[in-house]
């Protein structure tokens, strides 16, 4: 898996990326041991104000992730055994051009009330800040528009990992004995 927020997470820390986050808000964008205060950062661009931040904050970011991302698309379909599948978790996947490098989108579904309480919870949010940040991003219904296949995630954990095993057996490349296919498989994005 190709995961774009950690991508945008270690380019945060860059030093190139550091001096433009410090010429743009000031030093106090730095932690004392000289990191990118990113609760900061994202208080800041998330901000009511914040939508011009936030444009400048992408331009600088997102190239650079799309470029480590398609790096690492190169690097698993030149392997000696490429995947048959290669999936990218991106945020903003359908703002954006990576979309296009899809050959499937998935969007995962759960209610707003879970959604909200696991995004408090496993991020630390404040409901506020769970708001501002789903404000800033393309509606739940966009999202399921472009997508391809859409799993259910409103039930147990059981049930989760029973829909995404019928997804993988409906997408993963077979031959007619049901192993998998020898064939050179593309390595296909979700």
């Amino acid at each position: 898996m190709l995961d774009a927020d950690a991508q945008a997470q270690a380019a945060l820390e860059q030093d190139d990326m550091k001096a433009a986050l410090v010429k743009q808000f000031g030093h106090d964008i730095l932690d004392p041991q000289g990191r990118v205060n990113r609760s900061d950062l994202a208080r800041r661009v998330f901000s009511s104000e914040g939508a011009a931040l936030r444009e400048w904050l992408e331009d600088l970011l997102h190239p650079r992730i799309r470029d480590q991302l398609n790096d690492a698309l190169g690097e698993a379909r030149n392997a000696a055994s490429p995947p048959w599948c290669v999936v990218l978790d991106v945020p903003l996947l359908i703002e954006g051009p990576v979309r296009d490098w899809c050959d499937r989108i998935v969007f995962v579904e759960t209610s707003e009330e879970d959604r909200r309480t696991r995004t408090v919870a496993d991020r630390g949010w404040t409901a506020d800040e769970y708001t501002r940040r789903e404000t800033a991003q393309a509606s739940l219904q966009d999202k399921r528009a472009h997508a391809d296949h859409v799993v259910s995630n409103k039930g147990t954990m059981g049930d989760l990992e029973s829909a995404v095993e019928q997804l993988v057996q409906l997408l993963r490349p077979h031959d007619r004995m049901g192993s998998e296919s020898p064939e050179s498989p593309r390595p296909g994005t979700s």
